[in-house]
């Protein structure tokens, strides 16, 4: 399964976002994360 959303967090008083993918793959009857990526977008 392929799997992309967006993310935010805030570290201190300065909010962040980005983007994410992931590649899921079922393992033994568990999904596992095979291939994560992440990016962090510029202040909006």
């Amino acid at each position: 399964m392929f799997n992309v959303g967006e993310w935010q967090a805030k570290v201190g008083d300065q909010p962040l976002h980005g983007y994410y993918t992931a590649i899921l793959v079922s393992e033994g009857g568990q999904t596992k994360i095979m291939e994560e990526t992440v990016t962090i977008a510029s202040p909006r």
